[in-house]
């Protein structure tokens, strides 16, 4: 039986769910390179799926990441799937976390996170990604902007566990580590937290706060 028959089937041009469970546990076990190799499979019989393409270009960024490596084959899907949608926000966030970390590339990472924020200013995605760039290479964010950038994306998603994490990480920057751990223990009690990011904030947070205790 062909791989198209066997692993494939359609309903009107969208890819079953069965196989994208495949794609999503190889990505969960960090198979990375077989996850690719089955959606690049799969895209052939269906080239246009987003679902499939979206699966596609997280394997390849994170791919990348595990490996230490810089490409552009995640860029060039997020890429082809905003040609197909240009509306899709979380395309342009992806694009951007795929310049960011798979390129280096601040200053086409924070184009795409303005993007993002001009498809959907209401979105507070947008706003979190670009002011964590503050302070990297190439790109031009004040100190102000940034906190701009924060109390905007609060203000349309106040629990939401990344704008609390980057309200710590901005205090910590500035030496107000009360504050810092505040936001912080908020951040981990929020829904859908990535709570070992947080957990780990809070012990390089500690860190500093011992520092800052010591006697000189």
């Amino acid at each position: 039986m062909s791989f198209r028959c066997r692993m494939l089937t359609f309903r009107g041009n969208k890819v079953s769910l069965p196989l994208l469970d495949d794609i999503k546990k190889l990505k969960s076990q960090g198979r990375y390179d077989e996850a690719i190799d089955l959606c690049r499979k799969a895209l052939e019989a269906c080239p246009d799926d987003i679902d499939l393409l979206y699966e596609l270009g997280f394997s390849y960024l994170a791919g990348l990441l595990l490996k230490g490596e810089v490409g552009d084959q995640a860029v060039q899907v997020f890429q082809r799937i905003i040609e197909l949608n240009p509306h899709d926000v979380k395309a342009y966030i992806a694009l951007g976390t795929a310049y960011e970390h798979d390129l280096i590339d601040f200053e086409k990472a924070s184009e795409a996170y303005r993007k993002a924020m001009e498809v959907d200013p209401r979105n507070p995605d947008g706003y979190i990604y670009l002011a964590r760039l503050y302070g990297s290479p190439g790109v031009k964010i004040s100190l102000d902007e940034k906190v701009r950038l924060l109390q905007k994306a609060q203000e349309d998603a106040p629990d939401h566990w990344m704008v609390l994490n980057e309200w710590g990480n901005h205090y910590r920057e500035m030496e107000d580590y009360q504050s810092a751990k505040a936001y912080y223990e908020k951040a981990l009690r929020s829904p859908g937290a990535d709570a070992d990011l947080v957990a780990r904030n809070l012990r390089s947070l500690a860190s500093f706060t011992a520092k800052a205790d010591s006697p000189l």
